[in-house]
């Protein structure tokens, strides 16, 4: 029988869990007579295998970024484990550093909320400050998208009220397949036939990003 590891003060539960799990996957004997062939940690390293000398296999140059942990039993035979770490996060923000006053149906750039980003899975928070400026856009429609390698995503922060209202509104959007060095930004219009002087205004109006994975 395969006794479990017990707790260890410092290592994580998950961690024994994982390892606990691969134990009790390894054949318990490996001899004629049936005598049990407890395995046990061998040693951890941050290296792959072909990268420390050791010739047990090749794992792929993704492991470089997690934790390979080499399983022994008694009976000398070896297995590699490989417990997968989490990336480092990385992120963008952005604070509109001027006032768009919003022109109808055309959309234009929000000052300074805009950034490149690396390629991968992000997901964008945009948080967009209106103000309903002159009774020509009194109930008018007011919108704030994002803008991804000059494409406007669907998703639209939008706003409307009486003439001097003001109105913090947020969106969401999960990207995936980003490009490296595409453009993220922040860009806003009002509907058909509003005449008044609304806008994004600065202040409260912020793009931020985090990237997922690559």
């Amino acid at each position: 029988m395969i006794i479990p590891l017990p707790p260890i003060e410092g290592v994580s539960d998950d961690l024994l869990r994982m390892l606990n799990d691969r134990f009790r996957s390894v054949p318990q004997s490996n001899t004629a007579t049936g005598e049990p062939d407890p395995p046990g940690v061998f040693f951890l390293a941050a290296k792959r295998p072909d990268a420390n000398g050791t010739a047990v296999g090749t794992f792929g140059a993704a492991t470089d970024t997690g934790l390979l942990y080499q399983v022994q039993t008694v009976g000398n035979q070896q297995e590699w484990v490989e417990i997968s770490t989490a990336p480092t996060l990385s992120y963008h923000s952005a604070i509109a550093t001027g006032s768009l006053t919003l022109v109808a149906t055309t959309y234009n750039d929000v000052p300074g909320a805009t950034f490149a980003v690396a390629a991968g899975t992000w997901v964008v928070l945009a948080i967009s400050n209106f103000a309903v400026s002159g009774a020509g856009d009194a109930g008018a429609i007011l919108t704030c998208g994002l803008s991804v390698a000059g494409v406007l995503q669907t998703a639209l922060a939008i706003y409307t009220g009486p003439a001097g209202a003001t109105a913090t509104v947020s969106q969401i959007w999960v990207l995936s397949g980003v490009g490296a060095g595409n453009i993220l930004k922040l860009r806003g219009n009002k509907q058909a036939g509003a005449t008044g002087a609304s806008g994004i205004v600065v202040g409260h109006t912020k793009l931020f990003a985090l990237r997922l994975g690559s």
